[in-house]
């Protein structure tokens, strides 16, 4: 499997950023595991001529589509906060293992507790994401690339669900990061980049 057309219809060059696509809430819990939906937008700033800087976006949808997933496929973070393309409740696809996405979270402060029958956690940092639409290390041997890092935030609660076996867990999260990216089809050099990325999702899990 390779991504390295992704972008070519929705993205001409420039930043990549990961951003809320549309919202997707619900959540899939697989293995009593929440996994928690990635909503991407990317914007690509690149020299369109002199005195000309330009931009151009993509989507998850996107990368979605253009990797050739079935429709209603969803980008998900899931377990060691590895990216997940999962498809009515089952996982068709580790975009970690395969070599496209690398995100790791830094946790620097964090705070939690019981606020009356419900746990409550906050935890804030350093994210660092990398996209090589290849699969490659090598910036250039790939068509597309972004290596960003930033800031996150986290936020979780698990409350008591109806059954004494279950309980309700909600995540979100949000990141605003920074770096260098490759276009091919605009650049053979390295280019500015920032990113967001957002995500939330809720679901019942065993206790």
């Amino acid at each position: 499997m390779k991504l390295n057309q992704i972008l070519t219809c929705a993205v001409a060059a420039g930043a990549m950023a990961f951003v809320s696509d549309q919202a997707q809430a619900a959540g899939t819990v697989i293995d009593n595991y929440l996994y928690v939906p990635m909503n991407i937008k990317g914007t690509f700033n690149y020299v369109a001529g002199t005195g000309k800087i330009k931009q151009a976006t993509f989507t998850s949808k996107s990368i979605v589509a253009y990797e050739g997933y079935p429709k209603g496929t969803v980008l998900a973070i899931g377990p060691d906060s590895e990216v997940y393309a999962i498809n009515k409740g089952i996982i068709i696809d580790n975009l970690y293992s395969e070599g496209y996405f690398d995100i790791t979270f830094s946790e620097y402060i964090e705070t939690d507790g019981d606020v009356g029958k419900t746990y409550v956690e906050a935890d804030s940092g350093k994210i660092t994401v990398d996209f090589y639409s290849d699969g490659y290390t090598t910036l250039t041997d790939n068509q597309y690339v972004f290596e960003g890092t930033g800031v996150y935030t986290y936020g979780e609660t698990e409350g008591a669900d109806n059954s004494k076996d279950y309980y309700h867990q909600t995540s979100q999260f949000k990141s605003i990061t920074g770096g260098f990216g490759y276009d091919f089809d605009v650049s053979d050099e390295e280019l500015p980049v920032t990113a967001i990325t957002t995500g939330s999702a809720s679901g019942q899990l065993l206790d």
